[in-house]
């Protein structure tokens, strides 16, 4: 499911999953990478310390953070809350695809 959330996050910014592992701080990156962190939170039931893992093998409290942070958006910003809304949708329709 991780590699799908990856997929759906990169057809949808035009951030590559290489680029989201990377240590790279360029904004789309970032914004790609707290996606990203927000989706494996959401969808799948694993422990922020395996959420860093899959995520550029960052700390813990670096997911959390990212986490955090596109939850504050989501709640202050429509057209973000949207855009994960959709993101969920997309993985969703990939996970039927792949089943």
């Amino acid at each position: 499911m991780i590699g799908t959330i990856y997929l759906a996050v990169e057809e949808m910014t035009g951030v590559k999953a290489s680029e989201i592992m990377a240590r790279d701080r360029r904004a789309p990156v970032v914004y790609a990478r707290r996606m990203v962190c927000w989706l494996i939170h959401h969808l799948i039931d694993i422990s922020l310390k395996q959420v860093a893992k899959h995520v550029c093998y960052m700390d813990h409290s670096t997911a959390l953070h990212h986490i955090s942070e596109a939850e504050r958006r989501r709640q202050g910003d429509d057209l973000y809350r949207q855009t994960l809304d959709d993101l969920v949708r997309r993985v969703q329709s990939l996970m039927r695809e792949q089943a």
